[in-house]
């Protein structure tokens, strides 16, 4: 459903492969949860490039394409 590849604008990018019908789910993920307490210092490493934040003050990584969406 998506790809990953390079691109002349950025790095890389995520594109379709195929056409989506408004409101199909595209993609689910396994998480880890950060709690809020630690996202302050997240925000002090290279992983603050693909976390999301949760519920709150609290974060998560996905483990899938997600957290690439955040970061391209």
């Amino acid at each position: 459903m998506l790809v990953l590849r390079d691109t002349e604008i950025k790095v890389r990018g995520i594109f379709a492969h195929q056409d989506f019908a408004k409101g199909e789910l595209i993609e689910t993920a396994p998480v880890i949860v950060i709690p809020k307490q630690q996202v302050k210092l997240i925000i002090k490493t290279v992983l603050l490039n693909y976390y999301f934040g949760w519920h709150g003050e609290s974060g998560v990584i996905a483990l899938s394409f997600p957290s690439l969406f955040n970061y391209f």
